[in-house]
């Protein structure tokens, strides 16, 4: 399967709620139905994997346990760097 398209998907996600495009909710919930649809094909990249990780945490829950924004933007700049293949 190319995973290519759903990494683009998911970072432009990620890249919206970081310009304040979308919410916490909209990329988690898209962020579920990564895991529940297509968990076997996501990409195996540490940042990328980090920041999937983040957005499971559902908006409702405690935001004590939500990773900052400043450290969602951190993955997000690796993640781009994995994507474009300069670690």
């Amino acid at each position: 399967m190319n995973v290519e398209p759903l990494k683009s998907a998911f970072l432009y996600r990620i890249r919206g709620y970081l310009d304040g495009r979308m919410d916490w909710k909209s990329v988690h919930d898209a962020n579920m139905r990564i895991l529940t649809e297509n968990a076997d094909n996501f990409p195996n990249q540490p940042a990328l994997q980090e920041l999937h990780h983040v957005f499971l945490i559902d908006d409702a829950d405690d935001p004590q346990y939500r990773e900052t924004d400043d450290e969602i933007r951190r993955l997000f700049l690796l993640a781009e760097k994995e994507c474009a293949g300069t670690n």
